[in-house]
């Protein structure tokens, strides 16, 4: 008799501790889904915003990959001259000089003025995930898992990939010292299996 209500007991303690579990789950999901709308919210602003938190316009210089080009030389990357809103922030700087970098536009005039296709560097589904600069001048960009996985030209579109967004930021955000990727939030060996991202890049 005594054993089986010990073993009612311990199944009733049980249940309960699977009911604790799974409240706990619950809530916690809900928390992080709760803080990664925020993120990207305050990551994502509107241009509206953007334009209300501006003091104008600001030229900024982006490096881009020459499809073709085999090394890190002269012709390696080339620029772009964009327009995005001056807010005083770096942060925001920054992250409209990547955002603008990964919406890339899809063709060029060439030099007789006709239209020609130029090959994306960052493939139309890849997005920022986030971006912030640490205090010692290194600006962390968090990359998203389709950025990875559309890198398609092996070694030279890997370091395009990397060169265009360190030159870009380094160049027109004076606070950026030096440029750390992570992917999905997370160190990774390498960017897309050839180029070491365990140091930051200058």
């Amino acid at each position: 008799m005594k054993e089986g209500k010990w073993i009612a007991v311990a199944l009733v303690l049980v249940v309960v501790a699977i009911g604790i579990s799974y409240y706990l789950f619950i809530s916690e999901r809900d928390r992080q889904l709760a803080i990664r709308e925020e993120v990207t919210e305050e990551l994502d602003l509107e241009p509206e915003v953007l334009e209300d938190k501006s003091t104008g316009e600001l030229k900024v210089k982006l490096y881009v990959y020459s499809p073709g080009a085999t090394d890190s030389g002269k012709k390696f990357l080339r620029t772009e001259e964009r327009t995005v809103y001056e807010t005083g922030d770096p942060i925001l700087t920054a992250r409209q000089i990547v955002r603008e970098l990964l919406a890339e536009r899809k063709d060029v005039e060439g030099l007789s003025g006709e239209q020609r296709v130029r090959l994306r560097t960052f493939p139309p589904q890849g997005h920022l995930r986030q971006l912030y600069l640490l205090d010692d001048g290194t600006a962390v960009v968090d990359l998203s898992q389709e950025i990875v996985q559309g890198i398609l030209g092996g070694v030279t579109w890997e370091l395009a990939v990397i060169e265009s967004i360190t030159r870009s930021l380094r160049e027109n955000v004076p606070q950026v010292k030096r440029v750390f990727f992570l992917v999905e939030g997370k160190q990774r060996r390498t960017l897309a299996g050839h180029v070491s991202i365990e140091e930051p890049f200058m």
